[in-house]
């Protein structure tokens, strides 16, 4: 495709138009931008600026596109490369190529997500450990609140503390279940919000600590309180699992383990 120097298409070829959907030969005059998922606008911004101002000598990036119409009917990934023409010492346009990247990133994507299973494979001894715990807990309060029904010697405090003991452990095993399923997916489509890194933390530990523990590792940690990033949590929760998985692997075999 082809940009004018106020980075209007004045032209695209059939796979442009493929990948954009319903953008034409006929359909020029667009600034390319619009074609750019709204996401993915802000990068692509940047690295335009640079090459604008002569500090970069290409665009080169992954984006995702949309259609010319404003919506994002699929996710197409390219490989987007932009450089400047010049005429007469002018700047004439811009040249730019996309490579379609949508079977590589799914097949990326297979990878990534067998990769989070045989993480949590990994995992499962001390996960099952963590569910286990509270189990038990639930089944002690019941036999309990039961033997005390036989007997008659429920009162309402008991049945008030049983109770709210029986919800604080019905949250715990619920929290555990969530990061499970939080941590299986990719996050890719999640928006990036402020996250408590304190929060991150420990949706992490709950999935690691029975391991450590069963190592002997000493994990030591200063977490923040009031620190929070943009980002996407499930996957700095995932990357941040993987980081302490190998740092584990790493001191099993140490005398001193921390």
């Amino acid at each position: 495709f082809r940009l004018d120097p106020q980075r209007r298409l004045t032209f695209t070829n059939p796979l442009f138009q493929k990948l954009c959907q319903t953008f034409s030969p006929s359909t020029t005059g667009w600034d390319f931008a619009e074609a750019i998922h709204p996401e993915d606008r802000e990068v692509f911004e940047s690295q335009w600026e640079a090459l604008r101002s002569r500090m970069a000598e290409r665009v080169q990036i992954q984006i995702r596109l949309r259609d010319s119409r404003g919506e994002v009917p699929r996710e197409t990934w390219v490989a987007l490369s932009l450089v400047e023409l010049r005429q007469d010492d002018a700047i004439a346009g811009y040249m730019g190529t996309i490579q379609d990247l949508s079977e590589f990133r799914a097949q990326q994507a297979k990878l990534e997500h067998s990769s989070r299973l045989a993480t949590l494979g990994q995992m499962a001894g001390g996960i099952a450990h963590e569910i286990n715990n509270p189990l038990t807990i639930l089944s002690g309060r019941a036999q309990l609140l039961a033997k005390r029904a036989e007997t008659g010697e429920t009162s309402t405090e008991t049945v008030i503390e049983s109770c709210v003991k029986i919800l604080e452990t019905v949250g715990r095993i619920a929290k555990i279940v969530t990061g499970l399923r939080s941590f299986s997916r990719s996050g890719d489509a999640d928006p990036f919000h402020p996250t408590s890194i304190a929060a991150i933390y420990e949706s992490t530990v709950d999935f690691c600590s029975e391991r450590f523990r069963g190592l002997d590792i000493e994990f030591r940690t200063r977490t923040p309180p009031d620190l929070e990033i943009v980002c996407r949590e499930v996957q700095v929760v995932q990357v941040l699992l993987n980081l302490l998985n190998n740092a584990a692997d790493a001191v099993e075999a140490l005398e001193t383990r921390w």
